[in-house]
């Protein structure tokens, strides 16, 4: 049988596990995301589907597709190389490693020689572990990115992706009778509240305007100073008088705005020129929104908001306020983001669990696979080593050596592309929401402490199970091959 033919023989098997995989995760996928994405689009609105949103999961499952039989290609090259005699002798894959000099055991005199030996190993054949230490890699990524967008999302500091200035006290007053006049009654009481640093006054309104085709079109615009609990912008300022107006990211795009160019804003019937001082981040209300200091129009206000920041405690002025204002919703900013995303971080934790769960599932599946066929490859070596008188104990510690060493580099940079890909990433698919720059808010002690602790508890577990096999090697074994 030629080698082409074994080739082929092989490549035929996985075309059809591939193909038979991708083609089932992608249909998963269109079951699952409705059901994933339900609440957070409940939340924070859905921006219109364009042809790029469908065609992306499509082509990422053909790329998934081809990655792998470009790879199993690339390991089947090696039948070129493998003589039938060398097949035959002991499984040889046609490979050798000729650098025994390279970090000679006598020279050794900081680790134990067990130690020793397997860290030596994995960088004379680092080649062989290669497959190993970019599944660490990928395991970690898997299980830090989503952890720290879930710690990100429940972090106050989050309110700068929900168009909105940090504040300490947030009071929200919508779908009552006498609005306006409870809110004015709000107003006056707060500004003769000694206990208030400083405070502002949002309106939420529709306003039309001209969009790039000529027609008018609806869109949210919260009126009020901005400058008191300002934005982080990604150009520009603050709307500054009733001639400016900052827009959210993506109806900057909309519209094909940019900072100090003018829009036409219909205000009382009559079309204003509004020159736009700023473009923000915003994933509410399907990411289409603007702030602008004007006067709100209060027949189609939407509801009515108040930051404060006060100079006692926080708590009992919440309380306070929450009996002075009823029915408005008085919180701190935390509570904020809590009640806002309530169902929707309950989601993204889901995800995240199921991320974790994944990638030690495949992290112990690919590791207990990797060690069985090292220990058969190097089966020879371990006998030779027991006759030479080293122990169970010290060959497996030679072994757990080599899974923690990949490990331990996996994860290190795993974590480094975690905190920059992956932020990337998870920026690149939020600004189909509105947020296009997202930056992580950390927990170091889940991303740089528990994550690593568990994923080596796991991978020196599995490596313990896979190497059981060890003891049953013998000298009669070795003659029998």
């Amino acid at each position: 049988i030629l080698p082409h033919d074994i080739k082929r023989l092989y490549l035929l098997k996985y075309f059809v596990m591939a193909a038979g995989a991708c083609v089932s995760g992608y249909i998963l996928s269109l079951f699952l995301n409705k059901i994933f994405s339900a609440n957070i689009m409940l939340y924070i609105g859905s921006a219109p589907k364009s042809i790029v949103q469908l065609i992306i999961p499509f082509l990422a499952t053909g790329l998934i597709f081809f990655i792998v039989l470009f790879f199993c290609m690339l390991t089947l090259r090696r039948f070129n190389r493998i003589t039938a005699v060398e097949a035959l002798r002991l499984g040889n894959t046609g490979e050798s490693y000729t650098r025994n000099s390279f970090l000679p055991l006598y020279k050794n005199r900081f680790f134990n020689v067990n130690i020793f030996i397997g860290l030596r190993d994995v960088l004379l054949r680092f080649k062989l572990y290669t497959l190993l230490f970019f599944v660490f890699l990928i395991c970690t990524f898997i299980i830090i990115v989503p952890i720290n967008f879930l710690n990100t999302t429940q972090s106050p500091e989050f309110v700068t992706y929900m168009g909105m200035g940090h504040s300490e006290i947030l009071i929200d007053l919508r779908y009552t009778e006498n609005i306006v006049e409870r809110f004015e009654n709000m107003v006056t009481y707060i500004e003769q509240d000694p206990d208030v640093e400083k405070f502002s006054t949002l309106i939420i309104c529709k306003f039309n305007i001209i969009n790039k085709d000529g027609y008018e079109e609806s869109l949210i615009v919260g009126t009020g100073d901005s400058t008191v609990f300002p934005l982080e912008y990604l150009e520009g300022t603050a709307p500054v008088g009733d001639n400016e107006i900052a827009l959210s990211y993506l109806i900057a795009q909309e519209l094909e705005k940019s900072v100090g160019e003018n829009i036409q804003l219909v205000v009382d019937d009559q079309i204003k020129m509004m020159q736009v001082s700023g473009i923000y981040q915003d994933i509410t209300n399907g990411g289409k929104t603007a702030k602008a200091d004007i006067a709100p129009n209060h027949e189609t206000a939407l509801w009515y908001m108040v930051n404060l920041d006060v100079k006692t405690n926080t708590d009992e002025k919440i309380d306070e306020y929450s009996e002075a204002f009823y029915p408005a919703k008085v919180t701190d900013i935390d509570g904020y983001v809590d009640q806002t995303f309530e169902n929707t971080t309950s989601q993204l934790k889901l995800m995240a669990l199921l991320a974790v769960i994944i990638a030690i599932l495949v992290a112990m599946l690919i590791t207990s696979l990797f060690l069985k066929m090292l220990i058969a490859k190097d089966s020879s070596q371990i006998v030779i080593m027991k006759c030479l008188g080293l122990s169970l104990k010290d060959i497996r510690l030679q072994y757990i050596t080599r899974a923690l060493v990949v490990l331990n580099t996996g994860i290190i940079l795993g974590t480094v592309f975690s905190n920059t890909i992956g932020q990337s990433m998870i920026s690149a698919i939020l600004s189909m929401l509105g947020a296009p720059k997202m930056d992580f808010i950390i927990n170091p002690y889940h991303a740089y402490i528990l994550c690593p602790i568990v994923l080596i508890i796991i991978v020196t577990i599995t490596t313990l199970l896979s190497i059981v096999s060890i003891k049953n090697l013998n000298m009669s074994d070795m003659n029998a091959e």
